[in-house]
């Protein structure tokens, strides 16, 4: 300010000048105040500037938080967006791999190829939060895959590979290529005791008096053991420089014969010596290839593809060219029948051969089993004869007509022995999947039913008291059984045969629709026969007419297959006419509802099945993959499946949401013209050409959840993959 002062005093132009001294001394007497009033000003300016620096770092803050909450906002959204994206993804995946692996499933069971089918199905029991995709068609192949065992005895640590009853038939005794023997109490269920061999696989057989129990081995040096069996101690022990693979007793009990791949020796039991080799297998590894005529007379050993007699009374073998020929690999067991009239034998060429003894003339050649053939018995009447292989199988022959009348199911991986009870009642196995099972001799019941098609009826509807309908060729409509097939009530139509076109009932049998010939649909009562309405008339006559499982809608094909028309029932009002745009190769067209009304099924003559929206849109969606015609269709109760019957007799199962195929079921023989889930989610009814079958699946709450972890709990597999199958074939 005083530098201001004195620029003043000293300014050239005279009016830029002080007025005078006074005017400089007022000046420097108000020096003080105005100091303050301008330290004041600057002091108000500089906070002005400050709250104007604050606001522009408020506002630039602010909108910095405005634009981090809105992209956080939108990372939040997105995110959750992906994720919803992420699971629905996931789900669509777990949808298409269980309709691939319940695919695989059931070629895996066509093939008996149990525990393949097994493994693939427990990959899907859901989990804690996952919704369960299993439906009717899991139940099912579960169902078929369920053992017809009368129980499992128990396990080995490894493949069992060998099982024998005691005579008395109280004890059964098995053996593994663990190296351990097992005794088994069959009053008890139990394991009695174990006999261990220092070896990896051991043979063994009961004596004829059931005193004693002869084992031995073909590693660790060899040997031969006697044991006692009311104590199960150790009696004697020789031979140990002797390989044994298989062992059998004579039927005196006073010799015993064994063989390994190289050659068979005869042994004295009473000097524990032995007498006398014979021929046995060569180049073979397993099977019990040795067995003696049920009278002592003749004994059996495979060599390669033949079976060799040789006559026990001098030790003399038959001349060859009276040995037993037919097979093209090696034979792996051999069995007489309890008179001695037939001998059997099994082998790699997958056949079971019968000759008569006498004559050496062959009886039969069984060809059923797709692997090799390990066992082969006869049951103590000789009415039927056991089969096992490597296919899983194991087959009751009939044996005055050698038909197959049973198949026993139940192991997960190749049998490797067999055995039958003295009193013909029971059949004992083990094999891969190193279990010991005891089965009822006795053919098991069929799993589904298959009943004689009525021959007059020409159309099938289903009803969903547990019935179905008929329409006969009189107009009649007649219901039956699905579980019988039998007859259960017929009703008189009140049109002439002449003009009637088709049918359906309605649930509850409230109300019976017929199409007639002159493009009408007429809703009749079948108790009173009074027609109630009269829907129509249409530009053509309706072919396919079908009820909504409410009965509050009905549907119906034109002939010519171009229209779906959808009535109201209960006034007779048009709710939507559907175009069929698919062309004329799409044929006929046979209509279903949903259980839910929302959607119709319809299969045509190329081989589509097509699932309408039944709303404003009536959009459809193709389901392809048909071979040949679709002649029928239903849907599940729970909606997510519609079973398609096609005219090669078989039913596919194609997933609704998806339009992926589940999976692919044998029919009846030949075409199929009608399936139905009359009761709840059990039971599928087809019927067709080759009559009425009934697939019924078990419900979720009698299928035994240990029995399904039991399967990847004993056979783990890395990645949870399936064990490998594709050593079939293969012997240990």
């Amino acid at each position: 300010m005083l530098r201001d002062d004195l620029r003043h005093c000293c300014a050239r132009r005279p009016e830029d000048r002080l007025a005078g001294s006074a005017q400089l001394a007022h000046c420097l007497r108000q020096y003080d105040q105005r100091r303050r009033e301008l330290a004041e000003r600057l002091a108000a300016e500089r906070k002005a500037r400050q709250r104007h620096r604050l606001a522009q770092v408020a506002t630039i803050a602010a909108t910095l938080l405005a634009a981090l909450a809105l992209a956080l906002g939108y990372g939040l959204q997105e995110a959750s967006r992906q994720r919803r994206l992420a699971e629905a993804h996931l789900e669509t995946a777990r949808a298409h791999l269980y309709a691939a692996n319940v695919n695989l499933a059931f070629h895996a069971f066509r093939e008996n190829n149990l525990g393949t089918a097994l493994d693939l199905l427990v990959r899907h029991q859901p989990v804690a939060g996952q919704r369960d995709l299993r439906d009717w068609e899991w139940r099912y192949l579960r169902g078929q895959c369920r053992s017809g065992e009368i129980c499992t005895l128990g396990f080995h640590s490894s493949f069992v590979v060998a099982v024998a009853f005691s005579p008395d038939g109280k004890q059964l005794a098995s053996s593994g290529r663990d190296g351990v023997l097992k005794i088994w109490d069959l009053d008890q269920r139990r394991l009695a005791t174990t006999l261990e061999h220092n070896g990896r696989q051991m043979a063994f057989g009961f004596s004829p008096d059931g005193r004693h129990l002869a084992t031995g081995i073909r590693d660790g040096g060899g040997g031969i053991r006697l044991w006692d069996t009311q104590t199960w101690q150790l009696t004697a022990d020789f031979g140990q420089a002797t390989a044994v693979q298989t062992l059998v007793f004579a039927p005196d009990g006073r010799t015993l014969a064994t063989a390994d791949e190289a050659q068979g020796v005869w042994w004295d039991l009473a000097r524990h010596e032995p007498i006398a080799p014979f021929q046995s297998r060569k180049g073979t590894d397993f099977g019990a290839g040795l067995g003696f005529s049920p009278d002592g007379e003749w004994l059996a050993s495979a060599v390669g593809p033949v079976v060799e007699l040789t006559r026990c009374r001098d030790l003399t073998a038959v001349p060859e060219s009276a040995n037993l020929k037919g097979h093209r690999g090696d034979i792996t067991a051999v069995a007489f029948s309890p008179d001695g009239t037939w001998l059997a034998a099994g082998g790699w060429d997958k056949s079971v051969r019968v000759w008569q003894v006498a004559d050496r003339a062959p009886v039969v050649t069984l060809t059923n089993h797709t692997a090799w053939v390990s066992s082969v018995a006869f049951s103590p009447d000789g009415e039927i004869l056991a089969t096992a292989g490597a296919d899983q199988r194991i087959g009751l022959w009939r044996t005055r007509d050698w038909e197959e009348v049973g198949v026993l199911k139940g192991h997960l991986h190749e049998v490797w022995a067999m055995a039958v009870s003295p009193d013909g009642r029971h059949i004992s196995t083990g094999g891969k999947d190193e279990s010991v099972r005891l089965w009822d001799l006795a053919p098991p019941p069929a799993r589904s039913s298959i009943h004689p098609r009525p021959e007059a009826a020409v159309h099938f509807f289903p009803e969903p008291q547990g019935l179905f309908a008929g329409l006969f060729e009189d107009g009649s409509v007649v219901f039956f059984d699905p579980t019988s097939g039998l007859e259960r009530r017929r009703i008189a139509s009140p049109f002439a045969p002449s003009e009637i076109m088709g049918g359906a009932v309605a649930p509850g049998e409230g109300l019976v629709a017929m199409s007639l010939t002159n493009c009408t649909v007429a809703l009749w009562d079948p108790v009173s026969r009074e027609v109630k309405r009269r829907l129509g008339p249409t530009p053509e006559t309706i072919e396919r007419p079908f009820f909504s499982p409410s009965g509050d809608r009905l549907a119906g094909v034109t002939q010519s297959a171009d229209l779906i028309y959808v009535w109201s029932v209960s006034d007779g009002r048009v709710v939507q006419v559907l175009a069929n745009d698919l062309g004329r190769l799409s044929g006929l067209v046979w209509p279903t509802f949903s259980p839910d009304a929302r959607r119709l099924a319809t299969g045509h003559m190329n081989g589509d099945a097509c699932l309408w929206a039944v709303d404003r849109t009536g959009g459809h969606l193709r389901l392809e993959g048909h071979k040949s015609a679709v002649f029928a269709l239903a849907f599940s109760p729970t909606g997510r499946r519609v079973a398609a019957g096609t005219g090669d007799g078989w039913i596919k199962l194609w997933d609704v949401e998806t339009a992926q195929e589940v999976a692919t079921i044998a029919g009846p023989p030949g075409f199929i013209g009608f399936l139905a889930f009359p009761r709840e989610a059990d039971t599928l009814v087809a019927a067709g050409a080759g009559g009425l079958q009934v697939l019924t699946a078990p419900s979720f709450s009698t299928i035994d959840p240990s029995a399904l972890r039991s399967v990847s709990d004993r056979h783990p597999a890395p990645g949870g993959a399936p064990r490998p199958r594709s050593n079939r074939g293969q012997g240990p």
